[in-house]
C-alpha cells in the first residue's frame, strides 16, 4: 500500500515533483516507488533528497531499521526500470 502521503497524488500530475516525505516503507509490490514515479508526467523530474551517513546501528537503538525504508538507490532503480 503506498504511503498515505503519496496515495492522493493523481497520475502524471506534474512535470516537477519534489519528494519531501521523510520515510517511505518498502512493500512487496513496490507500491511507494510506483506511486512516486506515477505522480511525475512523462519527461518530468522527480527530486529525491536523502540524509547522508545515517548510522544504522544508532538508528536501530532507537527502534528504526533503515533497511525497512526506501533508499536513494531504491528510487533510482525504480526509475531506471520505468524508462
Amino acid at each position: 500500500m503506498p504511503d498515505s502521503r503519496t496515495r492522493h497524488c493523481p497520475p502524471a500530475a506534474s512535470t516537477w515533483w519534489p519528494h519531501t516525505t521523510p520515510a517511505l516503507r518498502h512493500s512487496p509490490g513496490r507500491d511507494a516507488q510506483r506511486a512516486l514515479l506515477a505522480a511525475v508526467a512523462p519527461g518530468g523530474t522527480l527530486l529525491v533528497v536523502h540524509h547522508a551517513d545515517v548510522d544504522a546501528e544508532k538508528a536501530k537503538s532507537f527502534g528504526f531499521d533503515i533497511t525497512d525504508y526506501l533508499s536513494h538507490d531504491d528510487v533510482l532503480l525504480a526509475s531506471r526500470r520505468r524508462a
